[in-house]
């Protein structure tokens, strides 16, 4: 749907994690595409991302 472009990717994720019986712990670093950084937030609220594993290197916002 459209209008869940910016939650689409949390679906997406817990897809993946289902289907490889992963935790969010067992991932080292999350590396979230985003057009808007409202997109890597929700993916950190909705699924418990400590904001260290995220986007270390910066996202497409703060790269550009």
């Amino acid at each position: 749907e459209p209008e869940w472009f910016t939650t689409a990717p949390v679906g997406a994720m817990n897809k993946l994690l289902e289907k490889t019986g992963w935790s969010v712990e067992d991932v080292d670093l999350f590396e979230i595409n985003e057009a808007f950084a409202v997109v890597a937030m929700a993916a950190m609220r909705e699924l418990g991302l400590p904001h260290d594993k995220v986007n270390v290197h910066g996202g497409a916002c703060a790269l550009g």
